[in-house]
């Protein structure tokens, strides 16, 4: 199975489809037309490549992890617009909590690990690929994000000199493409 963790702020949208240069929130209509057309793309990204949707956002605690619904408006619409685009979404990432009972990092969550965590409970993710704005880099300990780097596809979350280039974008589409190549390997996985 081919895996696309996915992040929500910073992919599904950026900083101007929600704020103004001023911080003042636009229209709700323009949000939503602006969330749909990055919906759209991921769904035409996920039936490319044959690829279903992990959540790794860090408002994934807001997803029941068995029935993978939500009470909170906003995540709903999301996870309505995935399934109406044909996205089919089999997971959230676990808390590090789960995956390492002794953890004491600084600070507590790494999306990496989790990722990590999710891949080697889910023995048939074959392969993965990583969509966040975050460039996952370690800053008070050594590896994190280090740790996937090489299956991350990093987008914007606020483009100053071109807001249009923010979250999820065409461009991206082939790099995703060649990174659900690579075939897990398992034994790497394990030595992290």
């Amino acid at each position: 199975m081919k895996v696309i963790f996915l992040d929500f702020d910073g992919v599904l949208y950026g900083h101007h489809d929600m704020y103004d240069d001023n911080f003042i929130q636009i229209d709700e209509s323009v949000k939503k037309e602006r969330l749909e057309q990055k919906i759209k793309l991921l769904g035409d990204i996920c039936k490319s490549f044959d690829s279903k949707i992990v959540i790794e956002s860090s408002y994934k605690d807001l997803i029941d992890e068995d029935t993978l619904e939500t009470n909170v408006d906003w995540i709903k619409e999301i996870l309505d617009l995935m399934k109406k685009n044909g996205i089919e979404v089999v997971g959230r990432t676990p808390n590090l909590e789960e995956v390492r009972e002794d953890y004491n990092g600084n600070p507590p969550i790494w999306k990496e690990d989790e990722i990590l965590g999710y891949i080697d409970r889910h023995k048939e993710v074959e392969y993965y690929c990583v969509i966040d704005d975050d460039d996952l880099k370690a800053t008070h300990r050594k590896s994190d994000l280090d740790k996937v780097r090489d299956h991350l596809v990093e987008t914007i979350w606020c483009g100053e000199s071109k807001p249009y280039n923010e979250g999820l974008q065409e461009y991206h589409k082939e790099k995703i493409g060649k990174i659900l190549e690579r075939k897990i390997d398992r034994e790497h996985i394990r030595r992290m």
